[in-house]
């Protein structure tokens, strides 16, 4: 590796560092600004390891190719095609009517936060690559093992910390959560801040309604907002952690491995009380010590376990997904009332009723939130399916699940790879993030983990670091005739580089529009308390301040159907203020012209049902 590569590595594992600690540091990434600071970590990433090499450039291009055939659900496309592919978008932009032959509309039900979707999914698939490629330099591994197993400590050092301020809904007990109107539940935090659960409540004014969501405030753990988040973080980074003290000798490596499991799995199972959480984490042991045991009979004994384990894993998913409801699943037979009864059941199964109305595309990424009011009333809200995979399935239908099956296979193949050739330390550093990948791939069968930012990002470096275990990662040594790159790989790295700047960009664009959208909710939530007489009366300040600068975010935003659906709530009620009817009726207009606008961008976000007064 050249010197000008091997600083571009250094750097890169510097910011890998520092963003997998802060990451859940921020409360798990969940505020726009701290998310916006994980991706461009990311973006960096990928600018500082996507270096032309000789003969990769289909391999470069493929987290572009993903993302650009997955913008086939923002494109519109002919009425008849949309019919044949999804029913489901069909009736909705058709408003429950045939949709006409000359219209042309996008698969996705909500095209603007598809768009938002398939950006981060993009900055995901290529931070996967460029972490494989910079892995290619020990010192870059060395430092990321490091800087994952330094994040366990962070992760289980607060829990142990937060436990002495338990405050119900109180992160570490300095980050109040509760909400505004009632203290567990919140109308001005995004579901990612969440339980991931919210309520539809109908807010009646005197000129109109309209429908707003309130998400339900979990029990904050640790640094999370919630214990499963903070379980998912373990699995993630437990594993590099055992590796770090293997790498020990002497009393510490002997006592250390058993007292950092049985802590571990402690914390999370009695503390957090996070069920799924520690289940995956006994896994991700499993599969380390499979991987890293020297006694071959205590090996194969563990191996045993492993696959049993897993078995019973797979036999509760099964169930919690309605894939095996009613057959017992034997071993499960005494759990399955237990396991029918956890909420999870019913968010997994409308996954699977929309699934089945848009089999081929899906409903479009990041829409499972707006469309489960449709498939199960409006009372409950389930903002994600608490099961990443019967999620991808929804929105994404077998053209999704078809690529993941691929990325499946090539992480398998690199698995082959890595059992067959590692040995001594490079088998014990790379047991580490195969065991995090097993055991994040079995909780997304159980959370919706993947989507918590700080998560998300971990995820992204341990499936990077898994690649590099195949043997040139593992020794550190290149094979072959050195190639200078053609023009095809040079221009394949630019591509990917400049895509994901400006990704990056249009994230950034997204993240002041979310800001926008807190100050208009925390300001609308403000009015409803003056209009129920629960605070004192205000002026319209503040309500006008946020107006104005969501309706000028509109302009930079112009696709946002939850920013225009804010705006269209607050000018109902301005419409409430005591003055001239004229000015009321302005208001009205102007309120009907924003609901007209999200019923145009989104008719699954359309939310007003009131009539302007007469005269």
């Amino acid at each position: 590796m050249s010197h000008a590569r091997r600083d571009r590595a250094d750097i890169a594992a510097f910011l890998v560092a520092v963003a997998a600690i802060a990451g859940p540091l921020a409360l798990g990434g969940t505020g726009e600004w701290s998310r916006l600071g994980l991706e461009a970590a990311m973006a960096a990433v990928i600018c500082l390891g996507f270096l032309p090499e000789a003969g990769t450039w289909q391999r470069t291009l493929t987290p572009l190719a993903i993302a650009a055939f997955a913008c086939l659900q923002v494109l519109p496309l002919p009425a008849w095609v949309v019919s044949s592919i999804s029913p489901l978008a069909a009736e909705i932009w058709g408003r429950g009517e045939p949709l006409s032959n000359a219209a042309w509309v996008p698969l996705s039900v909500d095209p603007g936060g598809t768009a938002v979707g398939i950006r981060r999914l993009m900055l995901a698939l290529t931070t996967v690559a460029a972490v494989a490629r910079c892995a290619d330099s020990v010192v870059f591994r060395r430092r990321t093992h490091l800087a994952l197993a330094a994040s366990c400590v962070v992760i289980l050092g607060l829990a142990l910390v937060g436990s002495l301020w338990s405050h119900d809904r109180v992160v570490l007990g300095v980050v109040d959560l509760r909400g505004e109107i009632d203290f567990w539940k919140t109308s001005v935090d995004p579901p990612v801040r969440t339980t991931g659960v919210g309520y539809r409540e109908e807010v009646v004014l005197t000129h109109g309604r309209y429908a707003a969501d309130a998400g339900t405030v979990g029990m904050t753990f640790g640094s999370y907002v919630t214990s499963n988040q903070f379980a998912a973080g373990m699995c993630l980074t437990m594993p590099f952690l055992l590796s770090a003290i293997a790498g020990l000798s002497g009393p510490a490596r002997s006592a250390g491995i058993p007292v950092a499991i049985a802590g571990a799995i402690w914390v999370t199972g009695f503390l957090a009380e996070s069920r799924a959480g520690v289940a995956c984490l006994v896994l991700a042991v499993l599969v380390w010590l499979s991987l890293t045991l020297e006694s071959q009979w205590l090996r194969r004994i563990v191996q045993a376990a492993t696959a049993i384990w897993i078995m019973l894993l797979v036999g509760a998913a099964m169930v919690l997904t309605g894939v095996a409801s009613g057959t017992g699943l034997g071993l499960l037979r005494p759990f399955e009332r237990m396991i029918l009864t956890d909420p999870r059941v019913i968010a997994a199964r409308v996954a699977g009723v929309i699934w089945r109305s848009a089999p081929i595309s899906g409903s479009g990424i990041d829409t499972y939130g707006s469309l489960f009011p449709k498939f199960h009333g409006e009372s409950v809200v389930f903002y994600f399916a608490h099961n990443d995979w019967a999620q991808l399935c929804s929105e994404t239908g077998l053209a999704g699940v078809g690529i993941a099956m691929l990325l499946g296979g090539w992480s398998i193949a690199k698995w082959k790879a890595f059992v067959a050739s590692a040995s001594g330390e490079s088998r014990v550093a790379g047991a580490a993030p195969w065991a995090s990948l097993a055991a994040i791939a079995a909780y997304s069968a159980f959370d919706w983990n993947l989507h918590v930012p700080a998560n998300g990002f971990l995820a992204s470096v341990v499936v990077g670091l898994a690649a590099a275990t195949a043997p040139k990662a593992i020794d550190g040594t290149n094979t072959g005739e050195k190639r200078s790159p053609g023009r095809a790989d040079v221009a394949a790295a630019g591509a990917v580089r400049v895509a994901c700047m400006l990704a990056w960009l249009l994230l950034a664009r997204d993240a002041a529009s979310e800001h926008v959208q807190r100050g208009l909710r925390t300001a609308i939530v403000a009015s409803r308390l003056t209009t129920q007489g629960m605070a004192p009366v205000e002026t319209d300040q503040r309500l006008d301040v946020a107006m104005r600068l969501g309706e000028g975010m509109a302009v930079l935003d112009p696709s946002n159907a939850r920013l225009a659906n804010l705006l269209g709530q607050a000018y109902l009620h301005l419409a409430d203020a005591v003055q001239p009817i004229d000015t009321t009726n302005e208001h009205l207009e102007a309120a009907q012209a924003w609901f007209d606008r999200v019923d145009i961008l989104s008719p699954i976000k359309a939310s007003f049902n009131g009539s302007r007064p007469a005269g």
